[in-house]
């Protein structure tokens, strides 16, 4: 038992590193299409692509180019794009996990707990692996572009909006960290992509479903805009 235990504590870093192999084989060694010899040289120079300007990218991407590995710039950049994709398929099965055992969703009953638990873990997997090598997102583990790291900074907010609202509503907490998290988490996933404003709806819906209307739900909101404001900050670059 003690062993099955310590398998699902490292699950997602197993599901990460299979991933991530998989991933190497279709590396692209050079510069692929699009947006990627511009991306790839802004992050090797420090410099400014196009609007939006992209600044959370560009600094990672610096410090990956910096990095004394004997390999081209954009063979790392690749690689990082890889590595951050791959890093994305353990998050969503983390997510799968977190959604399908919160206590807001889908309570686990006592009797069957164990039972439940498998079949969950088992599906988020399955779940993971399928998202993980579809087509979509396993096009942006190949050559370096934001989406990569678009894919890891949207499970980053979920999971801890998720833990946040159900942390502060079942234990009565007057803030959860995971709520903070999610701020700050937002505002400097704005400073890779703007599409995160897809997500916001979502997110607020989700907060105000379970918080309601009042002064102490709105309190709590407006003590989450400076962490936003700290992620967002980044766009000063």
């Amino acid at each position: 038992m003690q062993e099955i235990g310590t398998v699902k504590r490292y699950l997602p870093w197993m599901i990460g590193v299979v991933s991530f192999i998989v991933y190497l084989t279709t590396m692209n060694p050079t510069v692929s299409f699009i947006d990627t010899g511009e991306l790839a040289a802004v992050a090797a120079t420090l410099g400014i692509p196009h609007p939006t300007g992209y600044p959370l990218f560009t600094i990672l991407g610096r410090l990956v180019t910096m990095i004394p590995i004997p390999v081209e710039p954009i063979l790392a950049l690749n690689i990082f794009g890889g590595l951050v994709t791959a890093a994305s398929v353990a998050l969503f099965y983390q997510l799968a996990v977190t959604f399908s055992t919160s206590s807001l969703f889908f309570p686990l009953t006592s009797r069957k707990k164990g039972a439940q638990e498998n079949v969950v873990i088992g599906t988020s997997v399955a779940g993971a692996f399928t998202l993980g090598f579809s087509t979509t997102f396993w096009a942006q583990s190949v050559a370096i572009e934001v989406y990569s790291l678009h894919l890891l900074f949207l499970l980053i907010v979920l999971i801890a909006i998720l833990k946040g609202v159900e942390e502060t509503k079942v234990a009565a907490s007057a803030m959860s960290s995971y709520l903070l998290l999610f701020a700050f988490f937002l505002g400097l996933s704005f400073t890779n992509h703007m599409t995160t404003l897809l997500v916001l709806p979502a997110c607020l819906f989700f907060y105000f479903r379970n918080f309601g209307f009042g002064k102490e739900s709105l309190r709590r909101l407006g003590a989450l805009v400076p962490f936003f404001s700290l992620g967002l900050s980044l766009y000063l670059f």
